[in-house]
């Protein structure tokens, strides 16, 4: 998996713990610096304290749900990209995905789709239709 390593720092916000551990652990197994929160909340105050490459944000959170933390991100980090990841109606979070023209990672994904995904936005490979 050395071809999909990076250095660039990524920001993770899921509610789910298990989640979080895999993407985390992943990524900084591949040189990542990793930040992670739990809900929009915690990577907000994040995002105004570090320099962000990438944010992956689940989508359906409790509070503010990651379509809502993306548009945030967006304006204040516009250098930046944004990953959405959902195990919801495929469907929805893909149309909803094409319209924000954000890339979307299906839930369940692999530790090797996690990396792949990762590397193929930060090297500005188009969001898959």
């Amino acid at each position: 998996m050395e071809v999909y390593a990076g250095n660039e720092t990524v920001l993770t916000v899921d509610d789910e713990p298990m989640i979080r551990l895999l993407v985390t652990s992943t990524l900084e197994k591949l040189g990542y610096h990793l930040l992670e929160a739990s809900n929009a909340s915690g990577a907000r105050q994040m995002a105004k304290e570090e320099e962000i490459q990438l944010l992956i944000t689940d989508l359906n959170m409790p509070g503010e749900n990651g379509l809502e933390l993306a548009s945030w991100f967006r304006k204040n980090h516009p250098a930046a990209k944004v990953m959405m990841a959902s195990g919801d109606d495929r469907r929805m979070a893909r149309k909803i995905c094409q319209l924000e023209r954000i890339k979307l990672l299906p839930k369940p994904f692999s530790p090797i789709e996690l990396a792949r995904a990762v590397r193929g936005i930060l090297d500005g490979f188009p969001p898959a239709p």
